[in-house]
C-alpha cells in the first residue's frame, strides 16, 4: 500500500495484525517535508472510531 496526496506518493504503509487490534501504519516522506512523518491508524472498537498518532523526528 502506499501513502498518497492526490497523484503525489509520500511512502509506504503497511498493515499489522494481531489477536487485539488491526493497525494501519506508514510513513511520509517527500522532499516538500522538513522531515518523515511516522503514523499509525489504530482501530478504538470500544468508540466505533479510529485514532492517527504520528511523530516527526527532529532533523539536526
Amino acid at each position: 500500500m502506499r501513502i498518497l496526496a492526490g497523484n503525489v506518493g509520500f511512502g509506504p504503509s503497511w498493515e499489522k495484525t494481531s489477536s487485539k487490534s488491526r493497525d494501519l501504519s506508514g510513513q511520509a516522506d517527500n522532499p516538500s517535508l522538513s522531515a518523515p512523518i511516522y503514523a499509525t491508524l489504530i482501530e478504538v472498537e470500544s468508540e466505533m472510531a479510529s485514532r492517527n498518532i504520528w511523530s516527526r523526528p527532529n532533523r539536526g
